[in-house]
């Protein structure tokens, strides 16, 4: 495990070339990349360009310092032992992309900046705590993981669709996507998801709820389409249901 910060020449560089990176801050170029364990530390003043597939331990973006994503090219953090697998103190750029594979529990803190894809897929039971809010295109949580808005109530934007097979905890959160798919579960404290359902056909389903619902959980569908049949049977009770479309006609069940 080591330690690799961000020291490119005119305070920017692409993370998959040794001039990037430096083994402290400030000192000379020429370290091997961050790979599996170490920490990435982008320094104040300078953007890092995710320029393609990278397995790293854990990352730190320091105040003033930006993460530039690259096309659909993913972060995998792979977990270095430390409390925040991922800490936005800076920016982010151009929708990077993040998969967590860590199989302890980790804190992340997303910051300013919209991601990409985001997917929390543990090989062990574990949770991701959210320390900061989150928006990102898309979702995806597998079924060992847990991610947490945290008791802080934290925001979560998806402009496109949420997939769970784990556990999705909300609880008094404000939750948003386009398209809510659940096999696992949604564990609520009073926090509503809101369903848009932005750009899609009239008939497409935007809520599918196969898994179970746990606690206090709301939905609103917006914005919904004609003849929408959407599957809220999940086992256990939603507690409200709102469907802000006076125009729209909405079939509950398959």
């Amino acid at each position: 495990m080591a330690d690799r910060y961000s020291n490119p020449s005119g305070n920017a560089g692409n993370w998959d070339t040794t001039a990037t990176w430096s083994t402290s801050e400030g000192g000379s170029t020429g370290a091997s990349i961050p790979v599996d364990g170490d920490r990435a530390i982008i320094v104040a003043g300078d953007t890092v360009t995710n320029n393609g597939n990278h397995h790293v331990g854990s990352v730190e973006i320091q105040s003033g310092a930006t993460l530039h994503g690259d096309g659909g090219a993913i972060i995998y953090l792979d977990d270095d032992g430390n409390a925040n697998i991922f800490q936005n103190d800076g920016s982010v750029t151009n929708t990077p992309r993040l998969h967590f594979t860590n199989s302890s529990s980790r804190n992340a803190k997303f910051g300013s900046g919209t991601f990409g894809l985001i997917s929390v897929e543990f090989s062990s039971t574990a949770t991701l705590t959210m320390t900061s809010a989150l928006t990102c295109g898309s979702l995806s949580i597998g079924s060992n993981s847990t991610l947490t808005t945290s008791g802080s109530n934290y925001a979560l934007t998806v402009t496109g669709d949420i997939t769970n097979s784990g556990t999705l905890t909300s609880n008094n959160s404000a939750i948003s996507s386009r398209k809510l798919i659940s096999t696992g579960t949604l564990s609520g404290g009073g926090g509503v998801y809101t369903v848009t359902g932005a750009g899609l056909g009239d008939t497409v389903r935007t809520v599918d709820l196969g898994g179970t619902v746990s606690g206090n959980v709301d939905v609103t569908l917006t914005g919904a389409g004609n003849n929408r049949h959407e599957d809220l049977q999940a086992s256990g009770n939603i507690r409200h249901l709102t469907i802000n479309n006076a125009a729209a006609v909405v079939h509950l069940g398959r």
